[in-house]
Order: structure tokens, then sequence, then C-alpha cells
């Protein structure tokens, strides 16, 4: 019984950091460089232009993947630690 909530609370806590950094990924990597084009250019040059800013977003895609694994690399242990305090009482 121990070792299955042992099991029950990694899993749980990497499932709870994988979506957390999949939504911070996507924002910075994905979705603020867009918002940030459009912003400053308009929706029509952007959708006009050639791959749709696609050398921004070669350059913003691996630095967001890098800071979201990172970023559940540490958020994994901060959820286990919590989870474990919480199952305690």
């Amino acid at each position: 019984m121990k070792r299955s909530a042992v099991v029950l609370r990694g899993v749980g806590a990497a499932l709870l950091a994988a979506v957390i950094s999949m939504l911070g990924f996507l924002l910075v990597g994905v979705f603020l460089p867009m918002w940030t084009m459009v912003s400053h250019h308009g929706t029509q040059d952007v959708e006009d232009a050639p791959a749709h800013g696609g050398a921004i977003l070669l350059l913003t895609m691996p630095f967001a993947g890098v800071l979201s694994l990172c970023t559940f690399c540490i958020l994994t242990a901060v959820i286990y630690r919590r989870l474990l305090a919480w199952g305690r009482g």
C-alpha cells in the first residue's frame, strides 16, 4: 500500500507538472511571439508574410522548450513535496 501511494504521488506530480509546463511552452513559444507580431505589424501583414513569421518561431521555440523542460523538472519535485505534506495531514 505504501509503495503504491508513492508511485501515485510521483505520477500525479509528473502529470500536473507536465500540463503546467506544456501550457507555459505554448504561451512563451507560440502564442506570445504571434501576438507580438500581430500587434506590431497587423494581422494582414503577418498573414501575407512568407512563412507567417516562421523565423521568429524558429528562434523562440527552442528557448521555450528548454525553459519548459527546466520548469517541468523543478515543478515535479515541488508538487511531489506538496502532495507528500498534504497526505500526512
